[in-house]
């Protein structure tokens, strides 16, 4: 039994009423077209899932961050998962079908136990892919799981050198039913057979499209010590993150950084500054006498939470670090 049972469900906008379920059970209706999912009506599922006292907090209002009884707002206790995915939409459904083709290669190389069979993959009912991976191993829920979530699908992702949506590993995020109906194109969310996803073209992919169709949701192997581990890292880094920013951003340390790379570390980032921003503040860090590591750990992800590739932020805190040496100011 799962300590996280439960899920958001909204059957029709994304903005409409919400509804609690319970997770598993309703994976399973959409997957097997069950009536009640309603699949001719678009729907969502919370990515991640919630224990019992999710409900608690879905019930009750509050005034102070204008709650209003069931709404999701303000979350921020735990959560957990069975599956993650990953979210492709390039706008181009062929080059997103590419970058998906990529990414499914890339899984299956770097967790050597999976094989494709295991993965559910979907067109998004619009013209991205949705890949999915059981999360075998088990990992506990907590309330930074959908961070360590969001680092783990985004190594993976930067390997294969693919952009994802990152926006779907917030807390509380929605995420499209399998089967159910995209309300602007009228295709549905559509299961891809696995075997023969790399031989199918956009236009066979839109064929099928046109009407949902049951699918067996895989458990799949054993075990996997190879993503195991990468969760593992995965966590570790977020944890360093958190007691990172902790130290820097809340002690007597942190005003006297300049406001800007506070911004950085809050997240108060505009879209088109976000390279050089990271840039400047980890120069800024390094004129403090920053050690790298903790550059690194207070930077990175902040610099996810931007929208950049894993490899962009490294190189942006290196190079800022580095700059920081050459003014001479840093200490070692």
């Amino acid at each position: 039994m799962t300590t996280t049972p439960l899920a958001l469900r909204v059957v029709g906008d994304a903005w409409d009423a919400r509804r609690i379920t319970n997770h598993r059970a309703a994976l399973a209706a959409y997957a097997r077209c069950d009536p009640l999912a309603d699949l001719s009506r678009q729907s969502f599922l919370s990515h991640f899932s919630f224990p019992v006292a999710f409900r608690e907090h879905f019930a009750t209002p509050d005034a102070s961050i204008e709650k209003a009884a069931g709404s999701e707002k303000g979350y921020v206790g735990e959560c957990g998962a069975d599956w993650l995915f990953w979210d492709i939409d390039r706008g181009d459904a062929t080059e997103a079908l590419a970058d998906a083709s990529r990414l499914v290669a890339t899984i299956l190389a770097t967790f050597s136990e999976y094989q494709a069979a295991d993965l559910l993959i979907f067109l998004s009912g619009g013209k991205g892919f949705h890949i999915g991976l059981p999360l075998v191993w088990r990992p506990e829920p907590s309330v930074d799981f959908n961070a360590v979530a969001k680092r783990f699908c985004l190594a993976v992702a930067d390997k294969a050198g693919v952009v994802v949506d990152q926006a779907v590993y917030s807390k509380t995020r929605l995420f499209r039913a399998p089967n159910s109906r995209h309300a602007k194109t009228g295709r549905f969310k559509r299961w891809l057979p696995p075997g023969e996803f790399s031989r199918l073209s956009v236009a066979d992919i839109f064929d099928m499209a046109a009407e949902p169709a049951p699918f067996e949701v895989p458990a799949g192997p054993p075990e996997s010590p190879t993503a195991e581990a990468a969760w593992e890292a995965a966590k570790v880094a977020t944890d360093d993150h958190a007691e990172a920013r902790r130290r820097f951003v809340d002690d007597a340390g942190g005003p006297r950084l300049q406001a800007a790379t506070i911004g950085v570390i809050r997240g108060a980032v505009d879209v088109g500054e976000r390279h050089e921003r990271l840039w400047r503040a980890a120069a800024n860090l390094a004129e403090f006498g920053c050690p790298d590591d903790l550059a690194h750990a207070l930077l990175y992800e902040a610099g996810l939470d931007m929208g950049l590739r894993p490899s962009d932020v490294t190189r942006q805190i290196n190079c800022g670090l580095a700059k920081g040496l050459a003014g001479g100011a840093r200490k070692n």
